[in-house]
């Protein structure tokens, strides 16, 4: 272990003298200092937080992964294309010690640079919070309430496959679908097409959603909070009034609120925790009560969502660090693998397409659940996929099976929105992140250190 200490502390110096890591961490030292104090929100401590977390840790968060993966893939190629691996490898060396120093020196480097970062900016919201709360006339003592950790709760589903069933069924009766469809593809389609007609609004019309929130779970004196967010068909600046009514099936109307919501953005209204203490499921609905003829659409199943207490804002603050070091780490791995295999050049683009592909992961999953991409259908029942099309689905459902896993949940917006991060989410990603993708690249790395010929340069 002292020699994987000893190539960790070299590769450290040697990362200190880059050009690039000093230009980077240059610039990642004026953006959390100096960019907070540049940013302008909607005038709300809310939204002040919001755009500091995500514009400062987002940027930061950028330039950390750049250095991740650039020094990575100079770690090996570098020492091969200098020829100072030649001091390395006529040594009791081997390959593991080698990529492991390697990976452990660039990780620790990006990692204490992260760890800074983040401590800086959680100094400086609270700061902010204190002068903004001061400048208002309000206790500095209300930034408790700001800075806490909310639990999404997603509504009930709701299950539309019978009624789709039914309709299909009526429409093949009546001949209106072709011969030879993908029965499960054309429920699905039908299915979605009711959820999102159910999920329309016209002018005095409402839709309801189903929340099962045990009361053991309602903090008292901590409020509840929904959450919603709805689109337009018309472009339409002007808020649209809405009537929101909460409560139980018994009492539907047990608290009412009246808002004028923008479509695009995202609201939320404060529910009081006392109002709710019921074994009950809690109904939410709402009504669309604009004066002009304009449609209010929620689009998604979490469209309308109900925020919990759940804990303080610190540890999930710590929590949401620790994805971003654990998503460093996996970045390193990726440049020193890539390094060892191919020359930095060589490296650099092979680490941008692996990082692309894992990126891309949640497009890869939508093209992995297609069943038609050529032989497409518009009336919500497709025809039976042809063999390109089945071709096609096998492929992406293999790159989904390969970089899916390891695909992250956007830590800085569940940080800005007070989102909580579980225990069990930080666990499942260090699994697939460590053991499994650092562990695989390491194999890799390992591999080619050992096949790849380095000494006879020279």
């Amino acid at each position: 272990m002292g020699t994987v200490w000893s190539i960790a502390r070299l590769s450290i110096q040697a990362a200190v003298r880059s050009r690039l890591a000093l230009m980077l961490v240059v610039m990642l030292g004026l953006l959390i200092f100096f960019l907070p104090l540049n940013l302008e929100a909607d005038g709300t401590l809310e939204g002040y937080v919001r755009i500091v977390l995500v514009y400062t840790l987002g940027i930061a968060r950028f330039l950390l992964s750049i250095m991740a993966v650039w020094l990575g893939c100079l770690a090996i190629s570098g020492d091969i294309q200098d020829r100072r691996i030649q001091l390395v490898i006529t040594k009791p060396v081997s390959s593991t010690q080698l990529w492991l120093g390697k990976w452990l020196g660039i990780t620790l480097l990006v990692g204490g640079l992260l760890v800074c970062a983040g401590t800086v900016t959680f100094v400086s919201l609270h700061r902010a919070a204190v002068r903004l709360l001061t400048e208002a006339g309000e206790s500095p003592d209300g930034r408790e309430a700001l800075f806490v950790a909310r639990r999404r709760v997603t509504p009930r589903p709701t299950d539309y496959n019978t009624e789709a069933r039914a309709l299909l069924d009526e429409r093949l009766a009546q001949g209106l679908l072709p011969e030879g469809l993908n029965r499960n593809e054309a429920i699905a389609g039908i299915a979605e097409s009711i959820r999102m007609e159910y999920s329309t609004l016209a002018n005095n019309e409402y839709a309801q959603w189903i929340f099962d929130v045990p009361p053991s779970r309602i903090r008292e004196k901590e409020p509840l909070l929904l959450q919603y967010t709805f689109t337009a068909p018309e472009i339409d600046p002007e808020p649209l009034a809405c009537v929101w009514l909460i409560g139980t099936s018994r009492d539907p109307a047990r608290y009412r609120a009246d808002t004028h919501s923008t479509p695009g953005g995202v609201y939320t209204i404060e529910l009081p925790p006392e109002l709710l203490s019921t074994e009950e499921a809690i109904l939410v609905q709402c009504v669309n009560a604009a004066d002009k003829p304009v449609s209010m659409v929620f689009p998604r199943r979490d469209s309308v969502v109900l925020l919990q207490y759940a804990g303080h804002f610190a540890g999930n603050y710590a929590r949401g660090m620790a994805m971003l070091f654990l998503h460093m780490a996996f970045l390193a791995a990726v440049g020193v693998t890539a390094g060892a295999c191919f020359s930095t050049p060589v490296a650099a683009f092979a680490s941008l397409w692996l990082v692309i592909m894992i990126g891309l992961g949640g497009v890869i999953e939508e093209l992995s659940r297609t069943a038609n991409f050529f032989n497409t259908s518009h009336i919500g029942a497709p025809p039976a996929p042809g063999f390109i099309d089945q071709a096609l689905q096998v492929y992406f459902r293999g790159l989904y099976f390969i970089f899916g896993p390891f695909r992250s949940i956007n830590t800085l917006e569940m940080l800005a929105t007070n989102q909580l991060i579980e225990w069990g989410t930080l666990l499942r990603y260090s699994v697939y992140w460590l053991p499994l993708g650092c562990g695989v690249l390491a194999l890799a790395g390992i591999w080619m250190l050992n096949h790849r010929e380095m000494a006879w340069q020279g």
